[in-house]
Order: C-alpha cells, then structure tokens, then sequence
C-alpha cells in the first residue's frame, strides 16, 4: 500500500515538473514571438493617394485598411458581403476620422465580379498608388468541397482555392496596371504565407505547370496542396510583376503576415481550429500585428531594390525560399499560365 501511494505521489510530481517545464517553454516562444515579430514604425503619410485592399472586412485586411486611412489615404475596400464591407467602412471611418472610405463589392470567385471591381476602380480621377491583395482562403483539404463531395470548382471552372488566393488577384492586377503605372511609383503588396515557403522544403516538385488548375490530377493527394501552391504562386506572381513593369514604376513584393487570428480557420474541423487559435495565442499574432509586414511594405521608403521579395516580421525572408523554385522561368510561365486561364489577352 505505502509502495503504491509513494508511486502515485512520484507519478504526480513528475507530471508537476512536466507541466512547469511545459508552461516555462511557452512562455519562452511567447516572448521571442513578441521580441522578434516586426513591427512598422514609421510615419509615412498618404495623403491624397488611393490605395485598394482586398478582403478588408475583417482580419489582417480590416486592419491594414485602419492603419492606412489614418495615414490620410483614399480607400477603396474589395468586400465580397456588401454587409460586412459597409460595416468595415463605417468602423475604418469611426477609427481613423478619414472620411475617404468606400467599399465595391468584390467576389474573388467570380471573374466576372474581378472585372466589374477593376472598371470601378479604374473610372475614378486619381492613379492608384497600392494594391493590397489581401483577401485569401484555406478550404481544410476539402472540408468545404471536394471532401464533402461537392466540385473543388468555381462557377467560372477554376479550383476555388488557386482563383480566390492567386487568379483573381492575377487579373484584377493586371486590368489596374495602367492606373498603377500612371502612380509613377506604385506598389502591389500580395500577402502570402510560410506555406509557400513549407512548399518548397517538404521535398515537393515545383509548381507543375500543367497542372495548375488541377486539370490533369485533381485527386485527394493533388488538392489538399491547393493552398500551399496558391501562396507559392503569391511568391512568383509578385517576382514577375517587378520584372514586367519595373520600368513603368511599379514594384511588387510578398510576405507571410504570421500565424493570425483571423477567420482563416473557419474551414477547418473544430479540432483543428481550435489547436491553431491556441497556437496563434502563443505564437501567432492579433491583427494589428500580423498587418505590420504589409504595412511596411506598403509604406518603407527606399525597398524598390528589394522587388519582387519574400518578406515576414518586416524583414527580407528571401533566404527561406528555395531557389530552384523561385526562378525567373517559373515565375514567367505561372503568369502566362494563369494569363490563359483568366482568358486574359497577352
């Protein structure tokens, strides 16, 4: 009996020492994500300049859109819920007290809605100084589609995760070029994600190019990797943007925001969101935080010899990518590829 109780009593202190060195640990991660993180400084100001961010009715993009119109910037918001964008609008204007907000509906998975958001945009006076493309989503590997046995594609015949995180922002990119070549100096910020550059350690192929829309494999195995590959395709649609049109002014540039609490997890079994939000509150970041990369990108003066870069904590992470999967060919086919998909005249 003694034996069993001083056993019990071993077991119970060795789970004490556990749980310390646990909460010890992460307390550690919490306090080099915070130390280390990035943060934008700067006061740069926008007055005067127009700028469009994609997905700003929440999350990261909310945020950016507060950040930016108190630096006296005209806004215009890509919301795909007219709902929630005029609410955005009406909090971006309450926060920031400029009144040079306005939200354009915008549906990433309809071309047709990319097109009808870039001719608004277009018919206003003013060139567009900075594109945010913000708006992204995670479908959990299927968990909203092909999973639950519904089409991995859009009305438009476009798996959804590539048209709504790369093709749509590829083509509302490119039908705003002139607006951004009439800035002078302007900027294409394509928020990304570590995944592209998980892509590209996990021993993976590069970007198959004929296989893009998944077209000729779109098994289990091919499509639970949409989310890595659209974020990838950030990385090189953001490298080719700087070379296409550096002589016209304008330069691009990506970047992981971090592990953010935001509704990117909303596809995603309750298990698995609620493992990622907890991690977020250790290692990830608020909103505020994970803006803090887009911002600088948007605003730090002098990065135009940085173009076409990979950036996380608000520092160059170029290093990161692999570079047999980032090369200029790759980057040149993935635009022509999308170009076709998009039925885009060259």
């Amino acid at each position: 009996m003694l034996e069993s109780l001083a056993s019990l009593a071993s077991l119970a202190s060795l789970a004490s020492y556990l749980l310390w060195v646990a909460g010890l640990l992460l307390a550690g991660l919490w306090v080099w994500k915070e130390v280390t993180m990035g943060l934008h400084l700067g006061h740069q100001r926008l007055d005067g300049k127009l700028v469009v961010i994609t997905g700003a009715n929440c999350g990261i993009g909310l945020q950016t859109a507060r950040e930016v119109a108190r630096r006296g910037a005209s806004l215009v918001l890509g919301c795909r819920s007219r709902e929630r964008g005029e609410a955005a609008v009406r909090e971006v204007v309450a926060s920031s007290g400029n009144t040079r907000v306005q939200m354009v509906e915008l549906d990433l998975l309809s071309l047709a809605s990319v097109r009808r958001f870039a001719q608004e945009v277009a018919g206003r006076p003013e060139p567009l100084h900075l594109l945010i493309n913000n708006a992204g989503m995670a479908d959990g590997e299927g968990r909203g589609t092909w999973a639950a046995g519904r089409s991995h594609l859009s009305g438009d015949g476009l798996e959804i995760v590539t048209q709504c995180n790369h093709l749509s922002h590829f083509l509302l990119t490119n039908l705003l070029r002139e607006r951004l070549a009439l800035a002078g100096a302007a900027r294409v910020v394509n928020v990304s994600s570590i995944c592209a550059v998980l892509n590209s350690w996990t021993g993976r192929r590069a970007l198959d190019m004929d296989n893009i829309n998944y077209q000729k494999d779109h098994s289990p195995r091919a499509l639970k990797y949409s989310y890595h590959n659209s974020k990838l395709m950030n990385v090189l649609f953001s490298q080719e943007v700087s070379r296409r049109w550096g002589h016209l002014g304008v330069t691009s540039y990506s970047c992981h925001p971090g592990l953010v609490r935001t509704e990117v997890f909303r596809h995603f079994s309750a298990a698995q969101a609620n493992f990622l939000t907890g991690l977020g509150h250790v290692i990830g970041k608020s909103c505020l935080q994970g803006a803090q990369t887009t911002l600088h990108l948007a605003l730090q003066p002098g990065i135009e010899g940085q173009a076409g870069s990979f950036f996380g904590d608000c520092r160059n992470w170029d290093f990161f990518l692999k570079r047999e999967q980032v090369t200029a060919e790759a980057a040149s086919q993935l635009w022509e590829t999308s170009a076709r998909l998009v039925n885009m005249e060259m």
